[in-house]
């Protein structure tokens, strides 16, 4: 019950975002904005963020206060804000292919050819993109193979407040009827006026453990009987 439903992400479809009309973010000066204009989203549901703390201050917000229900940025940067906020986040959906990124050189230039071969490099080499990746992101907790739903909704004693209480509560009732009924049958104890209050405490302490002596020889003497009488039952 505390956690089967919040496995699963709230929303994972772009189309229930955009026929509800749900607010969504992105970042602040990217192309995003252009392609979930073309997705069909409408302006007035897009809300720009300063990524990745203006991100996670337009989660925390309500709806109708300009709040989001999802996010959309390129993976560099959705990387970048799960390291912050492994815990409360997660990566779901489908990757939307992008024309990318493109440089620009004049005709003829020599850097052109030199940048092509050193991004192709970057590309190949593992061992590199591990680096850069480390660089950025090592800092922080990865979210990259990391369960940041399990995380986020583990179990903690707190989730089992209302569990506690309830316990707690019917355990108190019958304590309480019990060491009423008990200082009930004993208020000659109680009311004795030439007794001090540790004497009588003593003597109610004396009269409880009497009354626990009985009890447990009451039940070891049935227990006797009904093994004695179990022993001398003839076989069919």
């Amino acid at each position: 019950m505390l956690l089967a439903n919040r496995f699963q992400p709230t929303f994972t479809d772009v189309s229930h975002l955009i026929k509800n009309r749900y607010n969504v973010g992105y970042k602040n000066g990217s192309f995003i904005e252009g392609m979930l204009k073309q997705m069909g989203f409408d302006e007035s549901n897009l809300k720009v963020c300063h990524a990745p703390e203006g991100l996670d201050e337009a989660f925390s917000k309500q709806r109708q206060d300009g709040g989001i229900l999802a996010a959309f940025d390129e993976l560099p940067y959705i990387e970048l804000l799960l390291a912050q906020y492994c815990d409360k986040y997660t990566k779901v959906g489908d990757i939307y292919p992008t024309g990318g990124f493109g440089f620009v050189f004049p005709k003829g230039s020599p850097l052109g050819l030199e940048i092509s071969r050193t991004i192709l490099s970057v590309r190949e080499g593992k061992e590199k993109m591990k680096r850069i990746r480390n660089a950025w992101f090592g800092i922080k907790r990865s979210c990259s193979d990391h369960n940041s739903l399990g995380s986020s909704y583990g179990l903690t004693l707190y989730s089992f407040r209302y569990l506690f209480v309830f316990v707690g509560v019917i355990s108190l009732i019958p304590l309480l009827a019990y060491l009423l009924s008990f200082l009930h049958k004993n208020k000659t104890i109680l009311t004795s006026p030439n007794t001090s209050i540790i004497r009588k405490v003593i003597k109610l302490v004396g009269k409880f453990n009497g009354e626990d002596e009985n009890r447990l020889r009451y039940y070891e003497y049935h227990a006797g009987i009904g093994n004695k009488e179990r022993r001398e039952v003839p076989p069919p």
